[in-house]
């Protein structure tokens, strides 16, 4: 029989808060949209390629990181 271990706490982990997408974020098409993100990514903007906006998964709308042109030349620009 499984059973969890004793004194590791039931507090929730920050790395799940969630926060809203701010307007700087947010693709130029997408400035309507209210969506929220991880709140880690929020605060460190210089972390994402990209904005953000609403794209279908296939069952849903969910946000999104879109790059506006080259991946390439993003991650040698976002390495350096």
């Amino acid at each position: 029989m499984l059973r969890k271990r004793a004194g590791r706490g039931g507090s929730p982990s920050r790395w799940l808060d969630l926060d809203y997408v701010p307007k700087p974020m947010l693709r130029k098409a997408a400035t309507s949209i209210t969506c929220w993100i991880n709140r880690w990514l929020v605060r460190h903007p210089q972390h994402v390629l990209g904005r953000i906006d609403q794209v279908s998964n296939g069952f849903q709308a969910v946000p999104t990181a879109m790059l506006d042109g080259d991946l390439g030349s993003a991650l040698l620009s976002a390495q350096a």
